[in-house]
């Protein structure tokens, strides 16, 4: 499947043109500071990591947030490690866990999301940049999520790379929305290195939310 990040343009607004009129359709009715409003000034997230990662972790959608734009419209070294992750077939190392997100809020949450983990392995979040493919049921972002009345064209390439992962034995870690990502990636239940996260209100990855099945997890990460 091709990768339809390739056509994001260049400035604002980010849509893709196969995204850009149901978009515009759901934001018709809404209010800008509308918590559901999909905002098209800062980059998409739709996935970050390599794509044959040996750990995938699925959420529902970005978070937006105006100073999160500013960091990255105005810091060059964060907005080429986006880019490089939406524009790259095999992917890009996971850029909220490199050096150049560690104060920004993206690099905050992802350090708060795996403490469990690197306390545990005892590394560095960085050293799992490699290692992890976090992938959004759709990657433009809000402040708060919503679920929208129809399939993206552009999320079925992130069902894809999930659907992938299911067949190379990847550990997927669920941590918000498993009823969505059960139905569009078929198979996803019956997956036998399936997490589910036992608190979707926290995005945690540790052994009180895997469970039993946090070894797993670190074995795929060791």
């Amino acid at each position: 499947m091709e990768n339809p990040w390739i056509h994001l343009p260049a400035s604002p607004p980010y849509v893709l043109p196969c995204d850009s009129r149901f978009i515009d359709e759901f934001n018709y009715p809404l209010a800008l500071d509308h918590p559901n409003r999909l905002h098209l000034d800062s980059l998409p997230v739709p996935q970050h990591g390599f794509h044959d990662a040996p750990v995938v972790v699925l959420s529902r959608n970005p978070r937006y947030s105006t100073a999160g734009v500013v960091e990255e419209e105005n810091d060059q070294e964060r907005r080429a490690l986006l880019l490089a992750n939406l524009h790259n077939d095999q992917g890009a190392p996971h850029p909220g866990m490199m050096p150049a997100f560690a104060d920004a809020l993206g690099g905050k949450w992802w350090r708060d999301c795996f403490r469990g983990v690197t306390r545990e392995l005892g590394c560095s979040l960085e050293s799992l940049a490699e290692s992890v493919l976090a992938v959004e049921f759709h990657g433009y972002r809000s402040t708060s999520w919503t679920s929208l009345p129809l399939t993206l064209p552009s999320s079925w390439y992130s069902y894809q790379l999930v659907a992938d992962s299911l067949v190379r034995g990847a550990v997927v870690v669920v941590l918000r929305g498993l009823r969505d990502w059960q139905v569009a990636v078929p198979g996803l239940r019956e997956h036998d290195r399936l997490i589910v996260s036992s608190n979707p209100r926290r995005s945690s990855i540790s052994a009180k939310t895997c469970g039993e099945r946090f070894p797993l997890l670190l074995e795929a990460l060791s």
